[in-house]
């Protein structure tokens, strides 16, 4: 009698190891599924407050849906995206798009270019000198900057005192970005039209968010 109550016991004992495994697979199983999941979600929704700081970076409006591009002109991403941000801007005139300084401390040219950006923002003229500063060839030297900007009727200031003002509107923004948690270049964001702020991993996302 004793014999048989052990061999039950050992069974018993197997079967809830068998059980205990089996849960446990489960719940790997649901993380790794979760994991996978959430990779494939086309946008990460930031804060509210995060939301509110680039509003009022980007001269937001309630009902204007807003792509804002973080970026670097001296960052090879951001120079492969060019073309098709291009192309996504022709398609859908009625969104605005927004280009924020990220200038990455590994690119020794970076800051400058920005600089010389934002001179050619001010002015009107930043589209141009955007589109002149994301070709592969061209030199991000401050005396080629400069040029840029004589060439376009605008100031030599890369590099002199007198463009304190637009090397600290350069830093406002890298501050911006280090506060919505941006990571690299480019990045881009989805401020919609109620003033939701989204993450975005492609520009087939994007249409997912600006309806």
């Amino acid at each position: 009698m004793l014999r048989i109550r052990i061999d039950d016991l050992k069974l018993f004992r197997r079967c809830l190891i068998g059980v205990i495994l089996a849960a446990g697979g489960c719940v790997i199983l649901r993380t790794i599924n979760f994991a996978v999941l959430r990779s494939q979600l086309p946008g990460e929704i930031k804060s509210h407050e995060a939301a509110l700081s680039v509003e009022r970076e980007v001269g937001y409006k309630p009902g204007q849906p807003i792509i804002v591009e973080f970026l670097d002109f001296q960052c090879s991403p951001c120079r492969q995206l060019w073309p098709s941000a291009k192309d996504f801007r022709r398609i859908h005139p009625e969104i605005r798009w927004v280009l924020v300084n990220y200038p990455l401390p590994v690119h020794p040219d970076a800051f400058a270019a920005a600089v010389c950006f934002s001179i050619a923002r001010r002015f009107g003229q930043g589209e141009a000198m955007a589109e002149h500063l994301m070709s592969d060839k061209v030199s991000l030297s401050t005396s080629s900057l400069n040029t840029d900007l004589a060439r376009m009727g605008l100031k030599r200031l890369v590099g002199l005192p007198q463009a304190a003002t637009f090397e600290s509107q350069v830093l406002r923004e890298v501050r911006l970005a280090k506060a919505i948690g941006v990571r690299g270049t480019p990045s881009l964001f989805v401020l919609s039209k109620t003033g939701v702020l989204t993450e975005i991993h492609s520009l087939d996302a994007a249409e997912l968010f600006l309806k």
